[in-house]
């Protein structure tokens, strides 16, 4: 089946990445890291596309990701007028776990902890959380609507990159949630099967 040609980025390292705090549709900026890891990407783009500016470019409208974009674009030469920000490419929500670090989610809701571990595909936390099938389902919703073959830039998330990425390369649930969440790379995605592209620091 033909699909699009993706070159996948995930948004650089947040503050709240540094300090494992559950951010899923909330924000916080990026680090000196994350933006480094940003124009990291950028670059790459830059060497390994013989004209970044003429692939559609799309992006989360989630404030790391905007801000990932457009140092990208700024490296890769590619206008940031021109990014296409969509929702679908939004972070899975995470319920009343958003905001919360780890150790305060186990303190104060044991019981999710015990139904994630569970069943991490179907589990839905409490109070607004999406579970994979549904996260996947909005992500091939906007899969299915890119030109077969056509090269793209997309700037997401960690946990939406894995089921954007599950999805293109048809893997099963155990394997998507295995994928690694690399920052400052390019997953490049063509014709079912992946790269993983090292950004040039």
């Amino acid at each position: 089946m033909a699909q699009p040609e993706i070159y996948l980025v995930r948004h650089g390292e947040t503050e709240w990445n540094r300090i494992d705090r559950y951010q899923g549709q909330l924000d916080s900026p990026l680090t000196e890291a994350g933006q480094a890891q940003a124009r990291a990407v950028g670059r790459r783009l830059a060497a390994d596309l013989a004209d970044p500016a003429e692939l559609t470019f799309h992006c989360s409208p989630l404030g790391r990701c905007r801000a990932t974009a457009a140092l990208v674009a700024e490296e890769a030469g590619i206008d940031a007028a021109s990014i296409i920000y969509d929702d679908r490419l939004m972070e899975r929500r995470y319920g009343r776990w958003k905001g919360l670090a780890m150790d305060e989610i186990s303190r104060r809701f044991p019981e999710d902890i015990e139904g994630r571990r569970r069943d991490y595909w179907t589990y839905v936390i409490p109070g607004g959380g999406e579970s994979m099938p549904a996260l996947q389902a909005r992500l091939g919703a906007w899969l299915a609507e890119q030109p077969d073959g056509a090269p793209l830039i997309a700037v997401s998330h960690g946990i939406a990159g894995k089921a954007l990425r599950g999805l293109y390369l048809g893997l099963a649930p155990a394997d998507t949630i295995a994928l690694n969440e690399p920052q400052g790379a390019v997953m490049h995605l063509r014709d079912g099967r992946e790269t993983i592209l090292e950004g040039i620091f």
